[in-house]
């Protein structure tokens, strides 16, 4: 009888310590584009994501991890250079700064402009970036 106590004491205790962990998402990169990786992620320093003219400074560490994760999951196809009264104007702008640098990236829900290079997406991520970005503070 002690013996099952054990056990069944044992599976319980283990059951608990092995789900406390699960709480947390683990933030993966898929790196479906060759630009948003691992690598790029290690050399941002910090993330200004812009509405209209206010600036959100997203300066936390898991918080850029999700970020450079939305990015990173985007299939870029690279579209021919828009004529003047097809540039993308509106939609997101956010700024990755670097150890060395930055990237100048403008969003919409169609495409990206990265650093003055022009992609198509699969995926609208603004709403995501701007509810890491603002917090409480955003509302669709």
């Amino acid at each position: 009888m002690k013996k099952k106590k054990c056990l069944v004491l044992t599976f319980i205790l283990g059951f608990l310590f092995g789900t406390v962990d699960c709480g947390k998402d683990e933030v993966i990169f898929k790196e479906n584009n060759a630009i948003f990786t691992e690598s790029f992620y290690e050399e941002v320093t910090e993330i200004e994501v812009w509405n209209g003219d206010t600036k959100y400074v997203i300066d936390d560490e898991e918080k850029c991890r999700k970020v450079i994760a939305l990015f990173s999951a985007l299939t870029l196809t690279e579209k021919t250079v828009p004529e003047l009264n097809n540039i993308l104007i509106g939609g997101m702008r956010v700024e990755f700064i670097m150890k060395d640098g930055s990237t100048e990236v403008t969003a919409s829900s169609t495409e990206i402009s990265i650093d003055s290079v022009h992609y198509e997406v699969d995926e609208d991520i603004i709403a995501h970036v701007r509810k890491i970005a603002m917090g409480k503070a955003y509302e669709e």
